[in-house]
């Protein structure tokens, strides 16, 4: 049960934005007498609106059915009548299990319907749309279908379980709600509570109430209403009242959905019954608090996370994997190795690397140098701030400037670099290349500052100052495959050295596009093919591309099946444009460009995408256990007793000045091992105890017998036994392990 939380926090700031202004009005109670009259309301119209459907005339239309490996089946409905669901029998009995939802993509003259989208301000970007599987076809259409194991279908599965959520949530406490979104993985309901805040035992209690719902076989059911409707069924809950008159325009519609006794605004699909959801595959993860359209002076709410499943091991594995994720936590880890710190009073959102961990930043800048100097890019270094000017160029001063520091010096206004692409642009510019030049690759490590919520702020997930490997490869429309395919390739070489799995998502050209058609499919065409030629699974992700061009996401997988979107690939049309970036050709007949030039095609390029964050994900991935060629905590010599300090030390001198020869670049560079000598006075097993919990690739032990035959005995992290190695053995091994990850790079290695 929830109780009262102390009132002279519970609102920070100016009370403008407050839909509530006084908080102490709302009371906590079950079973609220709104719900029985909102529910009276929808079916009364609910009843209306099937009278209507069975008034529509029924006209013959055609269903082309997508299965994946199986060619499309063409089979005959009727509109208004035909449902996804009919059209299961059609699919094998594998292939039908466990769906949850279809997608259509209209053919011919199809008609959608025009409702207003309560939950998101963004038009839809895809030309397939998710659908009901018992919401009759409006005409003609491509048709597939979704189970849990489709990321869509997770989505959907998520979002209905949100509304068991919000249902439990009115039940229980009488909360308004207000937002209750599918999220990366589970869901959340934001809901308004007073001044009363939900506890722990709370999670029980909410999870038991939805265990009950999903017991019932209720179907979800879609209700088109005008926006008087709208207002008349949430006219108890002023969040939904103040969002429907705000985004539902005069005259227009909106659509709702009904689950058991519970009625929301969503545009949906859902699932076709509550029983999708095994009674024991749903839990509540979390609360926490957020503010109502995430202003900080408007109301406060309280924010129910949750995640749910279609089998209850589903449910057991997730809370497995959470479990090993706890002790996999970089924050913990960097912590505890002594690699970052935080200070949220001083500069909250901004890291500070220690010793230990600034060797990792290094390391990996120094990695990507590396490879950059062998394939081809130059790295360029652009200025902190830039003029308001250059950001109304690119764009993002009208698309992005709340997510930018923008300050004003000398009346003149400018903001902090959040991108590295519009002074590659200047750069580019600058240089006015010939065609033989192409293409340019440049790359940046600049730092960027990007103004994040203070509450989303987490570790280094989630920054407001960061480094990215950022690189823009300027070329012509021929030269895309081959660029693509190489970045594609670097990719691979990147991420196998982390030994993580991933896949490629190709999203392509959405309804509203700039450029015209045959450049995007020409690009996209490059696109594809280089994703055909790398050999790795990649799934296509239709009209989901930016409205400046089709992007590739790379979706990598950690050790324990966490999911991160890092590297992308990016075409852009559009900023060349704004730029008006051209280079010198040949034989230019037709271009938008002065006379004698022709029109880049740009390509954003990210690996690591931001160092902090990848830097988090290794950390989790590996657990802390860097290997020898990353690790800041390399070599701990450890001697048994005092009289064996000088060989150490001279041992520890000969390590850190040690020169290692490269395959290629700079054969004499001298990059010493990040190496100490443990000169404490505790014993040898707690010495070696400590060293490992501080995640030393090797330790080095020194004892009478090993200072009398110039010897050492070797022992590696996560062994027991120790190894007796010459002092030229010791060096040729740390020589190898600091060179391994190169051995599958091609780049590194000379062709005969």
């Amino acid at each position: 049960m929830a109780d009262k939380c102390d009132t002279t926090t519970s609102h920070i700031g100016s009370t403008d934005d407050r839909v509530i202004k006084d908080p102490f009005s709302f009371q906590l109670m079950k079973n609220p007498d709104f719900i029985k009259s909102r529910l009276s309301t929808f079916e009364a119209l609910y009843e209306r609106q099937l009278k209507r459907l069975d008034e529509v005339e029924k006209r013959d239309i055609t269903v082309d059915i997508e299965v994946t490996g199986m060619p499309t089946e063409t089979v005959n409905g009727k509109s208004h009548l035909t449902c996804p669901a009919d059209l299961l029998k059609r699919l094998s009995k594998s292939d039908a299990q466990g769906v949850i939802v279809a997608e259509i993509l209209p053919t011919g003259n199809s008609i959608m319907e025009d409702v207003a989208d309560i939950e998101n301000d963004e038009a839809a970007k895809e030309d397939w749309v998710l659908w009901d599987l018992y919401r009759p076809l409006e005409g003609d259409c491509k048709l597939r279908f979704h189970n849990f194991e489709s990321p869509k279908g997770q989505q959907v599965f998520w979002h209905s379980s949100a509304h068991l959520l919000g249902s439990a949530l009115e039940t229980l406490y009488g909360a308004y709600i207000t937002i209750g979104p599918a999220i990366t993985s589970g869901f959340y309901y934001d809901c308004y509570l007073g001044n009363n805040t939900l506890k722990p035992d709370d999670m029980k209690t909410i999870i038991a109430h939805v265990s009950s719902m999903v017991k019932v076989k209720s179907p979800f059911q879609r209700l088109v209403c005008t926006k008087e409707e709208a207002l008349e069924l949430m006219k108890h809950n002023p969040f939904k009242v103040e969002l429907i008159r705000k985004k539902v325009p005069d005259g227009g519609n909106t659509v709702c959905y009904r689950c058991g006794d519970f009625v929301d605004l969503c545009r949906g699909p859902h699932l076709p019954f509550t029983t999708s959801v095994h009674h024991k595959g749903f839990t509540v993860t979390k609360f926490s608090s957020c503010y109502w359209l995430s202003k900080n002076t408007a109301d406060s709410l309280q924010r129910v996370y949750g995640i749910s499943f279609p089998k209850e091991d589903q449910l057991a594995a997730y809370k497995r994997r959470i479990e090993e994720a706890k002790t996999r936590d970089h924050r913990v880890i960097g912590t505890n190795l002594n690699l970052f710190q935080f200070d949220n009073i001083h500069s909250p959102g901004s890291c500070f690397w220690l010793p230990n961990g600034a060797k990792i930043y290094n390391r990996l800048v120094d990695f990507m140098r590396e490879n950059y100097r062998l394939r081809g890019y130059q790295e360029v270094i652009t200025p902190n701030i830039f003029s308001s000017e250059l950001w109304k160029t690119s764009g993002h001063y009208d698309n992005y400037k709340e997510n930018m520091y923008m300050f004003t010096v000398d009346e003149a206004e400018w903001g902090m670099k959040a991108m590295n692409c519009p002074g590659h642009c200047l750069i580019f510019k600058h240089m006015s290349p010939s065609y033989k030049q192409l293409p340019m690759r440049f790359a940046d490590f600049g730092v960027l500052h990007r103004n994040e919520l203070t509450g989303s702020l987490s570790g280094l997930t989630r920054v407001r100052r960061f480094q990215q490997d950022d690189a823009h490869v300027f070329c012509t429309t021929d030269q895309i495959f081959d660029e693509v395919l190489s970045i594609l390739k670097f990719i691979d070489d990147v991420y196998s050295i982390f030994g993580f799995s991933y896949s490629f998502k190709l999203s392509t050209k959405p309804a509203k596009a700039l450029g015209d058609h045959e450049l995007w499919e020409k690009a996209e065409a490059g696109l594809r093919d280089a994703l055909d030629k790398c050999g790795r699974q990649w799934t296509l992700n239709p009209g989901d591309g930016a409205f400046y061009g089709p992007k590739i996401d790379v979706i990598l997988v950690d050790c324990i099946g966490r999911e991160y979107q890092c590297g992308t690939v990016q075409l852009d049309f559009n900023l060349p444009i704004r730029f008006d970036l051209g280079y010198r050709d040949k034989d230019v007949e037709s271009t938008d460009c002065k006379r004698g030039f022709s029109r880049p095609v740009i390509i954003h390029r990210a690996i690591f995408g931001s160092l902090e964050r990848f830097i988090a994900i290794v950390l989790e991935h590996l657990n802390g256990k860097l290997p020898f060629w990353l690790s800041p905590t390399q070599i701990a010599i450890l001697p048994i007793s005092d009289k064996h300090l000088p060989y150490s030390n001279k041992l520890y001198k000969k390590l850190i000045h040690l020169g290692k020869k490269c395959y290629i670049i700079t054969p004499n560079l001298n990059t010493g091992y990040n190496c100490y000598v443990d000169s404490s006075a505790n014993t040898m097993n707690k010495k070696i105890k400590m060293n490992q919990a501080q995640r030393y690739n090797y330790m080095v032990i020194v004892g009478d017998r090993e200072v009398e035959t110039s010897t050492v005995s070797l022992r590696s992290m996560d062994s027991q036994a120790n190894e007796t190695l010459t002092l030229d053995e010791l060096y040729a091994k740390f020589a190898e392990e600091s060179q391994a990850y190169k051995k599958n790079i091609s780049c590194f290695h000379i062709e005969e």
